[in-house]
């Protein structure tokens, strides 16, 4: 990629802290996008913006996003680079507390057992 292939581009990398998700966030950064990391620990580096959540829970999507939009507006990219789900692979399906409804989704972004999400 040129170092301007992105140019006022903005890019959200979930899971950017670290591994591969920290890897992407910066050839995202080479490349000329502006770049937000969001995960649960900060990068060892300050080579983009960070914000600090825990996407497993609709508390850490919710206030992730509204992070993002106040630093950067709305993203062009989203990639998503999180690891250590404990769902088996391919997301899981939760039964909520409340209502005893189930629902399907991804792993990452499945409220908790027990969260009445």
């Amino acid at each position: 990629m040129n170092s301007n292939d992105l140019d006022e581009r903005v890019a959200v990398v979930a899971g950017g802290s670290k591994g591969a998700g920290l890897a992407t966030a910066r050839l995202l950064r080479e490349a000329g996008a502006r770049v937000v990391s969001i995960a649960r620990t900060a990068p060892e580096t300050a080579d983009v913006a960070f914000v600090p959540a825990d996407l497993s829970t609709l508390e850490g999507l919710t206030t992730s996003s509204e992070a993002v939009a106040e630093l950067v507006g709305v993203p062009d990219i989203l990639v998503h680079v999180v690891g250590g789900s404990r769902s088996p692979a391919g997301g899981g399906t939760r039964r909520s507390t409340t209502s005893g409804a189930r629902r399907s989704c991804h792993s990452t972004f499945c409220p908790r057992s027990g969260s009445t999400a």
